[in-house]
């Protein structure tokens, strides 16, 4: 069974609301967990994630990828 954890500003934490059950869609068996963030927790993954400032273009990162990974 998987039992995740959620990164906020790269940090690995568990959710102040507890953890949501995933289900098989299938069978309805109980396949993992994930957790659920408070409305803090969402506001400070909010700010970071608006703050972030990339050090690659959006060029740059596309010439990566295609190096790395061509058709």
């Amino acid at each position: 069974m998987i039992e995740e954890k959620m990164r906020i500003g790269g940090e690995k934490v568990t959710g102040e609301n507890g953890s949501l059950d995933v289900l098989n869609p299938f069978n309805g068996e109980k396949v993992g967990s994930v957790p659920r963030a408070s409305s803090s927790q969402v506001e400070k993954a909010m700010r970071i994630a608006q703050e972030f400032k990339p050090k690659l273009t959006r060029y740059c990162r596309i010439g990566t990828f295609q190096k790395r990974f061509p058709l």
